[in-house]
């Protein structure tokens, strides 16, 4: 079975294999395969809940689900911004739903929507961080800082569980 771009992927893969093998069977990466698994169960889960609260609220959102901002209703209509929210919330559920049948299947294939949208959101946290560095200066919270670690890490674990299903497919 061959992977969507395999042209691109495969042989940055093939030319890594040694490096990629030792960096995916460390400790805190080893449990990759498990660790995708329930981030996939518990992304499905908090997606769900959040579809079914925003759907039993009815056409507009409730101030609480609101982000507070003080034009609202100016820049995009209430229903315009629940029907955003959905979607967002919508896709969210299909990466993660591609996750668990991607582990539970062995293949590959599924967890590229993962990876690729979560090395975007990775770029422009870098970028947000050095533009706010030149800008502001450095001030960052803890909270941002473990937030981004956090958001790394599953990238990591995601990868060394693709890197792994990998040695099933033919790349």
């Amino acid at each position: 079975m061959k992977l969507p771009f395999y042209t691109i992927i495969g042989p940055h893969l093939k030319r890594n294999y040694y490096f990629i093998r030792q960096f995916c069977s460390h400790p805190f990466l080893g449990i990759s395969d498990v660790y995708t698994m329930i981030l996939g169960l518990l992304g499905v889960a908090f997606s769900v809940f959040d579809i079914l609260m925003i759907l039993k609220c009815g056409p507009t959102l409730p101030g609480y689900l609101v982000k507070a901002r003080a034009d609202f209703g100016k820049v995009i209509a209430p229903q315009m911004e629940r029907d955003l929210k959905l979607i967002a919330l919508l896709t969210s559920f299909e990466y993660y739903f591609f996750l668990i049948v991607g582990v539970l299947s062995k293949s590959p294939i599924f967890f590229l929507p993962f990876l690729i949208l979560y090395a975007f959101i990775i770029v422009m946290e870098f970028m947000t961080l050095f533009l706010r560095l030149f800008t502001e200066g450095f001030s960052l919270s803890k909270s941002a800082i473990f937030t981004s670690m956090f958001v790394v890490y599953n990238w990591l674990c995601v990868f060394c569980c693709f890197w792994h299903k990998m040695e099933y497919c033919d790349y």
